[in-house]
């Protein structure tokens, strides 16, 4: 059961974060997508952890589709 709460609050804290750091826009936006995605594909309000966006990024952890 999916919930977006949470989800834009890890969107603009990533896509902060990825700017402030240097990164092109693109990079940071799909960074902060990912950030988000990770947020909805959980239950509840939550926020996206530094290591669930690294495994996302990383392949290690799949987003089931029916969540996103």
């Amino acid at each position: 059961n999916a919930c977006a709460a949470g989800a834009g609050d890890s969107f603009t804290a990533a896509i902060a974060l990825a700017l402030a750091a240097g990164a092109p826009g693109n990079a940071a936006a799909d960074l902060a997508s990912a950030a988000a995605t990770e947020c909805v594909a959980r239950t509840g309000t939550t926020i996206c952890t530094r290591d669930a966006l690294r495994a996302l990024l990383a392949g290690e952890r799949k987003v089931d589709d029916r969540a996103s």
